[in-house]
């Protein structure tokens, strides 16, 4: 019972955060947002929805690529700005992380990146099955992401405890919550490109619409589930002002 309730207000908590930067700061989700939308600009602009085969042809053009990349970096940059309000309350220190700790969440991003790339290599893959590269992986982005966490949030006090195991189960939360609301959007991100194969551009524009606002809900609950996991385990998150 006493774990039914403890759960029940990490999940409160997380939704209070989530509807807290909807309702005080929603211009955080604006990164993800227009990279998205642009996008699916581009993409009704190259006929991408025209049929599923015209999809499939154009799912590597570089022009989609591009704005992929883009919109990739807009979720991540949204996702960060969301952690970092949910975790100060303020609209200043948000904007205004120290120069140690975004260079130490950059750098931290693309190591993760790179390892991430490595281990899905044909080289990689040729090494060691991809079950076992999986597990090597996650266990090397444990600490990666709780370093990148702890500088996110400019909590000194977790830099030197890293490898606790609380660190470790924040990580774990900060994945396992949001994903209660990820997965299905995400899910939904995946059907609603379904729903828009041949269909008329109007219609398609107004799913793709759609869809941008799933991806800014994604930025959201990624965000709001990260900031809350830190707090709950580690509780050294930037002191509010």
């Amino acid at each position: 019972m006493k774990a039914l309730h403890w759960l029940g207000s990490l999940f409160a908590d997380y939704a209070r955060a989530a509807r807290a930067v909807l309702t005080l700061a929603p211009w955080l989700l604006l990164p993800a947002l227009l990279t998205e939308g642009a996008q699916h600009v581009a993409e009704i602009q190259l006929g991408m929805f025209a049929s599923r085969d015209s999809f499939v042809a154009m799912n590597n053009d570089p022009t989609r690529m591009m704005f992929g990349y883009a919109k990739i970096a807009g979720l991540f940059i949204s996702m960060l700005l969301v952690a970092r309000y949910v975790a100060t309350g303020s609209v200043r220190r948000t904007l205004l992380p120290s120069a140690r700790a975004l260079l130490v969440v950059v750098l931290l991003i693309a190591l993760t990146t790179a390892l991430d790339m490595a281990f899905q290599s044909a080289p990689a893959r040729a090494i060691a099955p991809d079950a076992l590269l999986q597990a090597i992986n996650i266990l090397l982005q444990i600490p990666l992401t709780a370093f990148m966490l702890s500088a996110l949030f400019e909590d000194r006090w977790a830099d030197l405890k890293a490898a606790r195991w609380g660190v470790a189960a924040a990580i774990i939360v900060s994945g396992v919550l949001p994903a209660l609301t990820f997965v299905p959007l995400q899910l939904l991100h995946g059907l609603n490109h379904d729903w828009a194969m041949g269909q008329p551009t109007a219609l398609v524009a107004a799913l793709m619409a759609f869809d941008t606002l799933l991806v800014g809900a994604m930025a959201l609950t990624l965000g709001a589930g990260a900031a809350v996991g830190w707090r709950r385990f580690v509780g050294g998150v930037i002191a509010t002002e």
